[in-house]
């Protein structure tokens, strides 16, 4: 069995009384009704909709714990602080606890304690199940649209961070001006190396293993016949 190991990642615990409803008005997630062994991934955005972070939250020993790729720009728990106010809220940062994660599709679950199995690159895993991470794939100017991350928006509850924002996009039928492609290239490409249609250039690529890569191009050429300005070929993933 293939795990990560989370150790480097930033993890917060978020205690208090007021806790979950407080994260329920700040995040994308709605996560009132998460239990103990439960997870789901989630958003802070700014009140523009971009993405500030891109996070779990895992439900531990009856508390929500926020697991955070360490690629991302800033800390989740420096994000969160300033909204902590007069709120029954702790953040505890919890450097020494042991989690790991274990894929599902495209997806991980969580498990506490030292891994068994076989360890796994979770950079490589992104690339080839094309999974963006922000802070490579995606940027501070991204809108969760751009990687189909609105599915961590929930859209039913009441009022978020960027509410306003996603709704406007979800109700009058917008798009984003980029998105991050999951594509397959003729030869091996490298992170960085331009993306053109014909003699334009409308993207780059984000990230590279063998033959998978990721990489942002332009909304407008999304469809259109994709090379690398070295001419390799870039094709759609099935």
């Amino acid at each position: 069995m293939k795990n990560f190991d989370l150790q480097t990642w930033r993890k917060v615990l978020v205690t208090g009384d007021d806790a979950i409803p407080w994260l329920d008005d700040l995040i994308s997630a709605g996560v009132s009704g998460l239990r103990d062994g439960e997870s789901r991934q989630s958003l802070l955005l700014t009140p523009t909709g971009r993405i500030r972070a891109h996070f779990h939250v895992a439900m531990h020993d009856g508390a929500a714990l926020l697991l955070q790729d360490p690629i991302q720009p800033r800390a989740i728990a420096d994000l969160l602080a300033p909204y902590v106010l007069s709120s029954k809220v702790e953040l505890v940062v919890q450097d020494e606890l042991r989690v790991f994660a274990v894929p599902a599709g495209d997806k991980l679950r969580f498990a506490f304690g030292r891994p068994e199995g076989e360890p796994a690159d979770y950079g490589t895993w992104c690339i080839k199940r094309g999974v963006p991470r922000f802070g490579i794939d995606l940027d501070e100017e991204s809108l969760p649209q751009e990687a189909g991350w609105e599915r961590f928006i929930d859209f039913t509850k009441g009022c978020f961070m960027g509410q306003e924002a996603m709704a406007k996009i979800q109700n009058f039928g917008g798009h984003p001006n980029r998105v991050v492609l999951a594509l397959r290239s003729s030869e091996p490409v490298g992170a960085g190396d331009k993306v053109v249609v014909g003699g334009d250039e409308v993207g780059l690529v984000t990230g590279s293993a063998g033959r998978d890569v990721l990489a942002r191009v332009a909304w407008r050429s999304r469809d259109e016949r994709l090379r690398t300005s070295s001419g390799v070929e870039l094709s759609h993933r099935a």
